[in-house]
């Protein structure tokens, strides 16, 4: 007929109930909130800086036969690296990079023809843009080599504010 239980063994209810005084103990919640909160963080690292991409130049040969990069791209690049550390960034492995680079329309297109998001075919060259913001990166300490990123989905557009930007996602 019905199976006599002993007195060792738990019934279903009672290991159910010893699997929900785990799961609601109050460091397993703390665990799985901070949890949800890295994982959150790092989907949701997208950034804009108020800044106007430029591109890397080449190198300049100095009187004695050194190089160095002129005045206007070092002070670029410093005022990168003050924007990004003004960010607090949490250095990570990141393996994909998504950048895009706004630039504002020249004075002389009329405003009838300025179209937001438009390709900016006649700018810089893009790998000379991305060389000077992934260098720009590891000098902020977001990243410890741009040798690691692994992806990149880049883009250069027109826009109708004043000012260009570059927006960015890290993952």
């Amino acid at each position: 007929m019905g199976q006599c239980r002993t007195s060792g063994s738990p019934t279903h209810f009672q290991l159910l109930l010893r699997v929900l005084k785990v799961f609601f103990h109050p460091r397993f919640l703390a665990g799985v909130f901070f949890f949800i909160f890295v994982a959150l963080t790092t989907l949701l690292l997208q950034y804009t800086l108020a800044i106007e991409a430029m591109p890397c130049p080449r190198p300049r040969l100095g009187r004695y036969g050194n190089t160095h990069n002129t005045p206007k791209y070092v002070k670029y690049k410093k005022d990168m690296v003050w924007l990004l550390k003004s960010l607090h960034i949490p250095k990570a492995d990141y393996k994909s990079v998504s950048v895009d680079f706004y630039f504002a329309y020249p004075v002389s297109t009329p405003k009838k023809h300025r179209i937001d998001n438009s390709p900016a075919v006649t700018r810089y060259d893009l790998d000379n843009l991305l060389k000077g913001f992934l260098d720009s990166l590891q000098d902020a300490t977001v990243i410890d080599n741009d040798r690691a990123i692994t992806t990149i989905l880049t883009s250069k557009c027109y826009t109708t504010e004043p000012r260009g930007r570059i927006w960015f996602h890290l993952l």
